[in-house]
């Protein structure tokens, strides 16, 4: 809820311009009408992160010709942070 001195304490300008920035998840400016329901319905903008690791830690460089045959510079796994859980795939997809 939003108190009385928090309502009247701002201009209408500055209401408006930071319910847009609150609503406008592409940030072009404009409200989409799916911008609209989305935050109607209470759907917020939360940051999400991918991360890239290598998981050999540079050892793939140096052994992959003699144990695994094609030059491979690292051994990839990528996860995807979304509300503080990383997300990743392995046989099925996995939280951490």
């Amino acid at each position: 809820a939003i108190s009385d001195e928090e309502l009247h304490g701002r201009g209408p300008e500055a209401w408006a311009k930071e319910l847009v920035e609150a609503m406008d998840v592409d940030a072009d400016g404009f409200i989409s009408y799916g911008e609209f329901v989305a935050f109607c319905i209470g759907r917020r903008k939360t940051p999400v992160f991918l991360y890239m690791y290598d998981l050999s830690k540079g050892l793939a460089k140096a052994l992959s010709p003699w144990l695994l045959g094609p030059d491979l510079t690292c051994i990839w796994h990528t996860g995807v942070v979304v509300f503080g859980k990383e997300y990743f795939f392995a046989r099925d997809a996995v939280w951490d």
